[in-house]
């Protein structure tokens, strides 16, 4: 259902020349290479791993270990504002200017976690720093609430999908996007399993 707006998108760089360069020599020590958002390992050293380690749906994280560094591709749901807040004071100042495509913006998405920790929770993925796209990406977010609107698998004449985004930006103030998300499904997630909500998601 991506409806693009008039802006252009701020997609991730594919410039085979940014961040790539080897580590440096200094004296008798040698600096990591560059990733997209920061020197290679910055998601460990940055504990990014242990803030979403909680909301990881792809990876089998036993409880008592901490996952000290983050493989090469996890996918995460359900994280709320605890977590977001950690992460707008750990990620990188480039991260946080991430988007998923023309979805909004990654710090816009923490932000609205924080100011509502009881409707809103963010779901995306991370890669680790054994790839040169080191990051942490918000694919997107279920909200709750809105069960008066109408949602179908054809988006014909009949389906909410368009009004459901335009109260929703509206509410939570999401001016970031460049579209409208690629699907709003309603959804009983697996960490609120009786609360409907609305999983919205860009591509």
């Amino acid at each position: 259902m991506t409806k693009p707006l008039t802006a252009k998108a701020n997609i991730i760089p594919t410039d085979t020349n940014l961040g790539q360069q080897d580590g440096k020599e200094t004296g008798a020590n040698r600096t990591p290479p560059e990733g997209i958002y920061g020197p290679r390992g910055w998601t460990t050293k940055r504990a990014i791993g242990s803030i979403i380690q909680p909301y990881v749906t792809s990876l089998e994280v036993p409880a008592d270990e901490p996952l000290l560094e983050i493989p090469s591709f996890l996918v995460f749901a359900g994280m709320g504002a605890a977590a977001a807040e950690r992460l707008l004071s750990n990620l990188t100042r480039p991260n946080l200017r991430d988007r998923q495509n023309l979805g909004p913006r990654c710090d816009e998405l923490l932000k609205i976690a924080v100011a509502n920790p009881i409707n809103v929770r963010l779901h995306g993925y991370a890669v680790g720093p054994s790839r040169h796209d080191e990051r942490l990406t918000i694919e997107g977010l279920w909200v709750a609430g809105y069960d008066e609107y109408q949602v179908n698998a054809d988006h014909d004449d009949s389906c909410d999908c368009e009004i459901l985004w335009d109260a929703i930006s509206s509410d939570l103030g999401i001016s970031t996007a460049f579209c409208e998300p690629d699907e709003i499904w309603p959804m009983f997630p697996m960490w609120e399993p009786y609360r409907m909500g609305w999983w919205l998601w860009w591509d």
